[in-house]
């Protein structure tokens, strides 16, 4: 995701959307921000989309934040929907101060609200937590094995 100011100085959100599916999307969706530090949240905002997304097709979602927002650091989460397949992204954007481009900022897929990032190292802790006993139970086995 990358948080642009317009000419107006308007906040603007961009999103590079990729077709990895079989089928055509045509998608709609909603951008909300929450302040990073605070209480702060603005929107929903309305994703505008040029054409339906053909397998294999990539194409930038535009949101146009209506409000005057700060410059963040915001949690922006980009809820995207074709039909009845949804998914959800969240990123940590901060806008530019004057006209221009902000930093892109890696958008990281949610799945029951949480990262994906999250369930990946949750599993990776799982898994070493259940291979840590096994490995100290093999070693044991195996030194006195050789003290007999």
């Amino acid at each position: 995701m990358t948080a642009e100011r317009d000419r107006a100085g308007r906040a603007i959100v961009k999103a590079q959307v990729h077709n990895t599916g079989g089928r055509a999307l045509d998608l709609s969706g909603t951008l909300n921000l929450t302040k990073v530090r605070g209480s702060l949240n603005a929107g929903p905002y309305a994703v505008q989309l040029g054409t339906t997304l053909a397998p294999g097709q990539s194409e930038p979602v535009t949101v146009l934040v209506t409000d005057q927002v700060a410059n963040g650091p915001w949690k922006a989460t980009l809820r995207l929907k074709s039909g009845l397949y949804e998914e959800t992204y969240r990123a940590r954007i901060t806008f530019p101060r004057h006209r221009g481009h902000g930093r892109p900022a890696r958008a990281d897929a949610l799945v029951g609200g949480r990262s994906m990032a999250f369930y990946g190292g949750a599993s990776g802790l799982l898994l070493g937590g259940a291979i840590l006993p096994v490995t100290v139970m093999l070693r044991r086995r195996k030194a006195s094995s050789q003290n007999t």
